[in-house]
């Protein structure tokens, strides 16, 4: 039975299109079948590979047969033109692991936590409430030297009391 790959296929930046044409021909030969391609075009790698700097990125969605993976890993690493590449067996997600990944992903652009992603237990604790930085009232502006020493030491004070 089929099953779903990926494959990124790092091009040599000068390799034209025999090259992509090379690694599509090992894929169906080999009883796979291409469902996407997308081209993400040249960028610069972090580190030089075959003395290059750049090179053309090309992503595939498969279905392959998991005993043909191997042979298409070795073949593709071969081929004329490709730098580097990785096949991978496409991940599957469920919709929760969606939800919490867009929920960690939307708290993360909005600079604020949101509760609805922390597991039930933890967002009705008390704990899970931080305390505001700044009291209502309290003043905001940069303290100097001797004023910051003097509350620290009054908050040393009550904390030592209890």
């Amino acid at each position: 039975m089929a099953k779903p790959y990926e494959i990124v296929v790092v091009y040599h930046e000068t390799a034209g299109t025999e090259a992509e044409e090379a690694v599509k021909s090992i894929i169906t030969t080999a009883g796979g079948t291409i469902r996407d391609e997308q081209v993400m075009g040249m960028k610069n790698l972090a580190y030089p590979i075959a003395k290059q700097k750049s090179g053309r990125f090309v992503f595939y969605l498969l279905e392959l047969e998991p005993n043909v993976v191997a042979d298409i890993d070795r073949d593709v690493r071969r081929a004329s033109g490709v730098l580097r590449h990785l096949l991978l067996q496409e991940l599957r997600f469920s919709e929760r692991q969606l939800q919490m990944a867009n929920e960690k992903e939307d708290s993360e652009t909005s600079g604020k936590p949101k509760m609805a992603a922390l597991p039930p237990s933890v967002a009705t604790s008390s704990k899970a409430t931080p305390k505001p930085a700044v009291e209502p009232g309290e003043e905001t502006e940069p303290l100097n030297e001797e004023e910051r020493q003097k509350r620290l030491d009054e908050k040393l004070e009550e904390i030592l009391k209890d």
